[in-house]
């Protein structure tokens, strides 16, 4: 018999927050800036242009302002399989990683954008 998916995501999030998983940024921050690496700042470029996201990720990488994502757009930006990895490999829930990444993505996107002009 399986267990209802309320229960399910009532056990994850109950799980997320009894470890302090949302609060623990540090594993996820490293794991993304590997995956962001290895696709490089030119596709994830494409990627959000594909996904109608270009003006945001320009607004990231271009301003000090800290902004915090939508759920939605850190779901248009990094594919399921991304998403999963980053969960695999952090420890974290698919609920905790997107929500992380509403605060990290943003910021991840700026130190890519002053890597590469520091490498031009």
């Amino acid at each position: 018999m399986s267990t209802p998916s309320v229960l399910n995501t009532s056990k994850t999030a109950l799980g997320d927050f009894v470890t302090g998983a949302q609060y623990d940024q540090s594993g996820l921050v490293s794991s993304l800036h590997e995956y962001l690496h290895g696709v490089g700042h030119e596709a994830f470029k494409t990627r959000a242009t594909e996904c109608g996201l270009q003006d945001t990720v320009e607004r990231w990488a271009t301003t000090d302002e800290t902004e915090v994502a939508t759920p939605e757009s850190v779901q248009l930006l990094l594919p399921e399989d991304a998403i999963n990895k980053l969960g695999h490999e952090t420890g974290l829930s698919h609920n905790a990683v997107v929500t992380m990444l509403r605060e990290v993505l943003p910021k991840a996107v700026r130190r890519m954008r002053k890597r590469d002009e520091a490498v031009l």
